[in-house]
C-alpha cells in the first residue's frame, strides 16, 4: 500500500514502502504507529525469555540465534513502525528472513547428532536469504519480500510434519503455535486488503475498543507468539532427543524448557 496519509509527527515524512492501516501520529507525536508499535512488546518479551534460559541451560547454538533473531525482528519493527523510515523497514524485515532460515535448520536438524552440523542446508538457506537481501536491496518491492518470506513460512509450517511422526515432542504447543500464526496470517490479510473496511469500522466503534481493532497489531502478537512456540517445541523436541531430561514449564503465563546442561 502506499502511505495512507499524509500527516507527518517527529519523524517527518514517510520513506518506507508501506504504511500501514492504523493513522499515523494519531496517538504520539513521537510514534508514527502508536499500536503497532508497542505492539511488538509480544515479540521482544517472550524472544527475551527464550534466549535468557537457553543461554543458562547451555542450549546449542542454534536455538540461542533462533531467539536472537525473534527477538532481532521485534526490536526492528518496534523501529519501523515508529518511524515508517525505509532504513527501519530493512531493520523489520530482513531480520525475519535470517530468523526464520534458523528456525528452519533446527526444525530439520532435531535428530542430529550432537556436535554435527549439516553443511549442505546451512549453505542452501545462507545462499536463498543472501540472495534474496541483495535484491531485495537492489529492488525494494514489497511482494518479492513477502513471497520470499512466505516460502520460508511455508517451509516452517511443513517441515515439522516429519518431526511429529519420528520424535517425541509436544503436541499442544504445537497446535498451539500454528493456531497463533494461522491466526495472525488471517488478520495481516484482512489489514491489507480491506483497509478502508477496517478504518471504518474502527472509527465507529467505542473509543477504548478502537485499539483492539489495529489488526497489524494483532499480526505481532499472534506471529511473535507462534514462532515463539515453534522454537520452544522443537528445543523441547531436541532435548527430549537428547535424553536431557527436557521439561516444559510455565512462568509468568509463558511455556519454557528446562533441560540438563550440556556438557
Amino acid at each position: 500500500m502506499p502511505p495512507t496519509t499524509a500527516e507527518t509527527g517527529f519523524w517527518g515524512e514517510v520513506t518506507s514502502t508501506i504504511d500501514w492501516c492504523e493513522n499515523n501520529y494519531e496517538v504520539h507525536h513521537y510514534i508514527a504507529e502508536f499500536w503497532n508499535t508497542v505492539s511488538n512488546c509480544l515479540l521482544i518479551i517472550p524472544a527475551i525469555t527464550g534466549l535468557v534460559l537457553s543461554i543458562k541451560d547451555k542450549a546449542e547454538t542454534r536455538f540461542i540465534l533462533c531467539y536472537i533473531g525473534l527477538l532481532v525482528v521485534g526490536l526492528g519493527s518496534w523501529c519501523f513502525h515508529m518511524t515508517l523510515r525505509y532504513e527501519m523497514q530493512l531493520l523489520d524485515e530482513l531480520p525475519m528472513l535470517w530468523g526464520g532460515s534458523c528456525l528452519i535448520y533446527s526444525i530439520i536438524e532435531v535428530g542430529a547428532k550432537p556436535n554435527v552440523h549439516n553443511k549442505t542446508v546451512i549453505a542452501v538457506l545462507t545462499s536463498y536469504c543472501s540472495i534474496v537481501t541483495l535484491i531485495y536491496l537492489i529492488s525494494p518491492q514489497s511482494l518479492l519480500f513477502q513471497l520470499a518470506f512466505g516460502l520460508l513460512v511455508t517451509i516452517n509450517m511443513l517441515a515439522p510434519l516429519p518431526l511429529f511422526r519420528k520424535y517425541q515432542y509436544s503436541k499442544g504447543l504445537a497446535v498451539a503455535s500454528y493456531v497463533a500464526y494461522f491466526s495472525a496470517f488471517l488478520v495481516w490479510i484482512i489489514d491489507t486488503n480491506f483497509c478502508p473496511h477496517v478504518r471504518l469500522f474502527r472509527e465507529n466503534m467505542f473509543s477504548p475498543i478502537r485499539p483492539f481493532t489495529q489488526l497489524h497489531a494483532w499480526w505481532h502478537a499472534g506471529a511473535g507468539m507462534g514462532t515463539y512456540m515453534a522454537t520452544t517445541f522443537t528445543l523441547h523436541a531436541r532435548g527430549l532427543y537428547l535424553k536431557k531430561n527436557a521439561q516444559l514449564k510455565i512462568a509468568y503465563g509463558m511455556v519454557y524448557v528446562r533441560q540438563d546442561k550440556s556438557p
